[in-house]
């Protein structure tokens, strides 16, 4: 490998143009070598920003060309698993777009595939880049407030991205896991960092009540449990309206001693013994593509060093182990233990 990582690219659709080409695009250690998508037009647009690129006539012909460093894998996450083996065992380091996987079964031999074959992999969760975020995770471990021993995350997302066209997919519960697998994944990857604990538990409910939006569930509740006897409840719902064009979301992160609140992505607040403080800065557009400006600076760090990813495989796959059992809950009618799967 040169000073100069060449990425190729497996799923070429909104998540990769907006996110993962600006970026290769606009490091100076990075580059697009090859694309794949089995769509014409997402592979047009592509070349529009990485005119350089060959195009691949398969992801296999990606996955063992020599002259790529890097696999950046966009697809949905129902057919990733043989990607990501191929990709391990040819020593091509990656870049795995949430969810890792559909199915437990396939997160867990992806990421023994990553582990064994000793390849760098980047698991891009986009509110970890939140400033939001961030504060509330330095307040909850800073211990002024005591452990935390609730979060509660509420969601009403408009139902735009699960349409038909390029997101079909989406409205398949076997090929995206609906929307809170697909979406609300980020608040549980925010929740596994708040808690001290593992997980221990998982309840799940779920029900599509309107014709008018998604085919699968548009309403969603979630209770996980943890060692520390802290609890996490997600609630997901779709806005009724196909052509509702709202997002509303909060986080509440509830400690023995005080209350974190995330209002918005670039917010948040506690209140403890009488006292309140407010952290806040302007909204800027920019953070979604800086995200991944600075996932890739440091999978080419990780690459060039050996050491692992601040969030990698094993991330991924722990948001999956939670997902599975919220799963089997609702398919079962009762709680699951973490120890069942």
């Amino acid at each position: 490998m040169g000073d100069v990582f060449r990425a190729g690219c497996i799923g070429l659709g909104n998540i990769f143009r907006d996110r993962h080409q600006v970026a290769l695009e606009g490091l100076p250690g990075w580059e697009v070598a090859r694309v794949y998508d089995v769509s014409a037009d997402a592979v047009a647009r592509a070349l529009e920003k990485s005119p350089g690129a060959r195009v691949a006539g398969s992801p296999e012909e990606i996955l063992d060309a020599p002259d790529v460093d890097a696999v950046v894998i966009c697809t949905p996450p129902h057919v990733r698993r043989d990607f990501v083996l191929r990709a391990a065992r040819n020593g091509k380091h990656l870049m795995l777009e949430k969810p890792i996987a559909r199915k437990l079964e396939d997160a867990r031999a992806m990421a023994e595939a990553i582990e064994t074959a000793r390849v760098a992999c980047f698991v891009p969760f986009t509110r970890t880049y939140w400033p939001g975020e961030q504060k509330c995770l330095e307040w909850a471990r800073s211990g002024r407030f005591g452990r935390p021993v609730s979060f509660v995350h509420n969601s009403i997302t408009p139902p735009y991205a699960y349409r038909e066209g390029e997101y079909a997919w989406m409205n398949d519960r076997d090929g995206s896991g609906g929307p809170m697998f697909d979406y609300s994944i980020h608040f549980l990857d925010f929740a596994l960092k708040t808690f001290a604990s593992p997980p221990t538990a998982v309840w799940r409910h779920s029900k599509h009540y309107s014709p008018r939006t998604i085919r699968c569930e548009d309403v969603c509740t979630m209770i996980v449990e943890f060692g520390d006897q802290g609890a996490a409840t997600f609630v997901k719902v779709s806005a009724v309206r196909p052509d509702a064009g709202f997002w509303h979301e909060t986080c509440h992160i509830t400690c023995e001693h005080g209350q974190i609140v995330m209002p918005n992505g670039y917010s948040a607040e506690f209140f403890h013994e009488g006292r309140h403080e407010r952290f806040e800065q302007e909204s800027r557009p920019e953070i979604w593509a800086k995200e991944r400006f600075d996932a890739f600076t440091e999978l080419a760090d990780c690459i060039r060093t050996g050491r692992k990813c601040s969030s990698n495989e094993q991330d991924g796959l722990r948001t999956i182990e939670v997902l599975e059992a919220g799963f089997r809950s609702e398919a079962l009618g009762r709680r699951v233990l973490m120890s069942e799967l």
